[in-house]
């Protein structure tokens, strides 16, 4: 197959799911891993999509949402560790935020073991799963952000402000190369920053495709949560960046 060929197909790849893994590129396309490298950084090149470890998202827009589906697909066993380190730091009767996203998803799976907690979301998924448990579970009001199934606008803002939770656990879009939590959506992280500042403790989960991308809207360094969770490896640069910051940075 030609390489112009194999570019088409990846695009199409890419189009239909907002993301590709190299492994799986490889052998639908029976090349090796290294081919697809070096076809993602011509794409990357010219702006189309941008690498992450093991894949490639679609370039979106600084202002435009990865969806829900798109997001699901990637990462699941990191996405599982994450939770499951995030775990430890939750004991029952406490009240505990979860984020919308799919990472903290993982987190609600696993929260169906405990029975006294009360858990508050903005995550329609994470809702809907955890009403089934014996937890004690709200679900903010406001406007349903149709792409990623969660909740924001002014109502959930009002409501958030009236809260106070002992541990947040929140997502995100992307961590740019500033270290700072970003999102596309304003509302979003006017939502997210009155959490932070509501919270006890609030730890970030995010996989390893969220580091080094911008986006429109920043919501705080990470200097400013207690712990971020990630199976992120970072190059000697980064680490030594992270290690002269007071970042408290937990690999699993």
């Amino acid at each position: 197959m030609l390489r112009i060929e194999r570019l088409e197909k990846i695009l199409q790849e890419l189009k239909k799911n907002g993301y590709v893994k190299i492994n799986s590129l490889a052998e639908k396309l029976k090349v090796s891993p290294m081919t697809i490298r070096r076809d993602l950084n011509i794409l990357e090149k010219k702006g189309i999509v941008y690498k992450t470890h093991g894949g490639a998202f679609l370039h979106q827009s600084l202002s435009k949402e990865i969806t829900y589906d798109s997001k699901k697909k990637t990462n699941i066993e990191e996405k599982q560790k994450i939770a499951k380190k995030a775990l430890e730091f939750i004991s029952n009767d406490l009240t505990v935020f979860l984020d919308a996203g799919t990472t903290t998803y993982e987190l609600a799976k696993l929260l169906t073991e405990f029975e006294n907690l009360t858990v508050f979301t903005s995550d329609l998924n994470i809702a809907l799963f955890l009403s089934k448990s014996k937890n004690k579970v709200f679900m903010f009001g406001g406007e349903i952000q149709k792409e990623t199934g969660s909740v924001l606008g002014s109502l959930a803002l009002d409501f958030v402000k009236s809260l106070h939770f002992d541990i947040a656990f929140l997502g995100t879009s992307a961590v740019n190369r500033k270290w700072q939590v970003v999102t596309p959506t304003p509302e979003k992280g006017l939502l997210k920053k009155q959490i932070i500042n509501n919270s006890r403790k609030t730890i970030l989960l995010a996989d390893s495709t969220k580091f080094f991308i911008d986006s429109l809207y920043s919501i705080c360094s990470l200097e400013d949560l207690d712990a971020v969770i990630t199976g992120k490896t970072f190059s000697q640069e980064e680490y030594n960046e992270i290690i002269n910051l007071p970042i408290n940075l937990i690999k699993v």
